[in-house]
């Protein structure tokens, strides 16, 4: 309910977790974890697309968002988020702020709204960044052919 209707998204959505139980452990304190499951839900992701026939360039799309699902909690620089946009691209980079949002609602009551997760305040910021920086660019590109 929480993805719009974009088949590569909604994969993401339904296999992003498919590896929890395979990860899951107990620490000292009886606490849960599922260490791992990102990247074990993208490997078993891509068995599953590739068995039921989608394109090896769709599996990889898709197991790309499932791998970085949880870059929301763990990349919190400007450093590591250019990094994985830059892997993605623009346009699997916005369909994984999606899935970010898909996996709060699905796990508040809210249904995951409240602020944007750090990952996307810091995408945001680059992003315009660099279209300042773009803009910036063609001022001066242009200026220079007026010379």
């Amino acid at each position: 309910d929480w993805t719009p209707p974009d088949i590569l998204l909604r994969w993401a959505a339904l296999l992003h977790d498919v590896a929890k139980p395979l990860c899951f452990s107990l620490d000292s304190k009886g606490i849960g974890h599922f260490y791992g499951h990102d990247a074990k839900s993208a490997e078993m992701a891509d068995f599953v697309l590739r068995r039921l026939g989608y394109s090896e360039e769709f599996a990889r799309r898709v197991c790309r968002l499932i791998y970085y699902h949880m870059t929301r909690i763990n990349f919190r620089t400007e450093r590591a988020v250019r990094k994985v946009s830059r892997k993605l691209g623009e346009e699997d980079t916005e369909r994984l702020l999606l899935l970010f949002k898909a996996d709060r609602g699905a796990h508040s009551p809210d249904g995951g709204g409240g602020e944007p997760v750090l990952f996307e305040t810091i995408y945001r910021r680059l992003l315009e960044e660099e279209k300042k920086e773009d803009t910036d660019g063609q001022r001066i590109e242009a200026a220079a052919r007026r010379t």
